[in-house]
């Protein structure tokens, strides 16, 4: 299981700083590579930290070194004690920075190793219209940048299977068509610069599907194993601002605006002028107190925004 965090708008830090990464899969870590991407004036200058949903920390790397930003992947020595961790849970990246020069958290990202997890071997009905359906339910909420799917099929003849990627929003993507004639097995990779392209942009959260169809008799197959690799982009419910419906959030998740981060440092002048383009029935629309409600959620101040929208009906000022 692979998952990478990508930032939109790189998260700053001064004296210190912190990222998280929700996994929601329930294991136990076999191993661990790490890999990050910070840029700083002095990478000596920084300490990285990562810590586990039990709390067990370890040190990545240590204040020391001169070269500018730490891109790089721990794993090995660097990792050990959290084998063994359970994987479910918030796993949290903290950086210290014993300058007065700012820093960035550009991305990073977690492979796991859950190996010694039971392992299931699923048959394939034979000329069965419904065909297999395995599921998987990814729980983190982000908009895809890029997708893997990773597939082990056990089958004498892959010309007689038909396998299909099914999103949580339902797109269906053909993965493989009966190609390969009388050759054994479909043991094989997909990602989004080929076949999956149309996965971009597609909402992560939610129950992915892989469909085995197996069009001829006689000869049986299993599904062995299935994985799923996607890098991500944060995304928050921007309808919890005051003003902003499923339409007008589409509208801005369209320009790159997904997060109450992003949307806190967006001018309502530039909102306005998205929601012209996006025709008459949005220009009636006051985004004006938009960014403002938007950056006490992206602090988690719920209760006061909720204060704040009491008083102001409709998002509106006046």
């Amino acid at each position: 299981m692979l998952l990478q965090k990508e930032n939109l708008i790189p998260e700053t830090f001064e004296k210190s700083g912190s990222s998280i990464i929700s996994v929601a899969h329930n294991g136990t870590v076999q191993d661990l590579k790490v890999t990050v991407d910070i840029r700083h004036a002095n990478s000596g200058d920084l300490s990285l930290r990562l810590i586990a949903p039990s709390g067990k920390a370890i040190t990545l790397q240590k204040q020391e070194g001169k070269s500018r930003n730490i891109q790089k992947s721990f794993k090995g020595e660097d990792i050990k004690k959290l084998l063994d961790e359970k994987t479910q849970g918030d796993w949290e990246l903290k950086v210290k920075n014993q300058s007065d020069n700012a820093g960035k958290i550009f991305s990073w990202g977690m492979e796991l190793d859950c190996s010694k997890q039971k392992k299931s071997e699923i048959f394939i009905p034979d000329k069965d219209p419904n065909g297999l359906t395995s599921i998987q339910v990814v729980k983190y909420a982000g908009v895809i940048k890029d997708i893997k799917l990773k597939v082990d099929i056990k089958h004498p003849y892959k010309g007689d299977l038909h396998v299909q990627l099914v999103s949580p929003s339902r797109k269906t993507i053909v993965v493989h068509d009966r190609e390969g004639g009388s050759t054994s097995n479909l043991k094989k990779s997909y990602s989004s610069k080929d076949v999956l392209k149309d996965l971009i942009g597609q909402k992560t959260a939610g129950k992915w599907k892989l469909q085995v169809k197996d069009f001829a008799d006689k000869d049986t197959g299993k599904l062995r194993a299935w994985k799923l690799e996607i890098t991500y982009y944060e995304v928050d419910d921007l309808k919890k601002v005051e003003g902003i419906g499923p339409k007008i959030e589409g509208i801005l998740n369209a320009a790159g605006i997904r997060t109450f981060k992003r949307l806190s440092i967006s001018s309502p002048l530039y909102i306005k002028q998205l929601l012209e383009a996006a025709g008459d029935r949005y220009r009636m629309h006051d985004p004006a107190s938009w960014p403002l409600q938007a950056e006490m959620a992206a602090a988690g101040n719920w209760k006061k925004l909720e204060k704040w929208q009491d008083k102001h009906k409709g998002g509106r000022f006046n």
